[in-house]
């Protein structure tokens, strides 16, 4: 899931990196997650992964893994990110340039 959210924000233009440079970070405040079916070694799967909700210092993003093999949901998972300050450690207002660059969908 990590890896998947990562790769999202990089691709709306938010590597890791640029959002060191803002003095901020996302942290997990918490996971869920609803295994529905069996993964077998050797599966090919894929997470789709989404903003959900977008608040003053949090963030939801939710995510599907899906057997490529029959189209079968293997997971659905909701992460609630938070954002912080990496000057003093404490959450803190999202950047609006961050906010904006991500669609949420319910």
């Amino acid at each position: 899931m990590l890896e998947a959210a990562e790769a999202h924000s990089a691709a709306q233009g938010w590597p890791q990196a640029k959002y060191m440079a803002l003095g901020g970070c996302w942290v997990v405040r918490k996971h869920e997650i609803e295994y529905l079916n069996s993964a077998m070694t050797g599966d090919d799967i894929m997470i789709r992964t989404w903003v959900s909700n977008l608040e003053r210092v949090t963030s939801e993003r939710r995510y599907e893994m899906i057997r490529m093999t029959d189209g079968k949901t293997l997971a659905k998972a909701a992460t609630l990110w938070a954002w912080i300050n990496t000057k003093n450690g404490r959450p803190a207002r999202i950047p609006a340039e961050i906010a904006s660059s991500f669609a949420v969908i319910a």
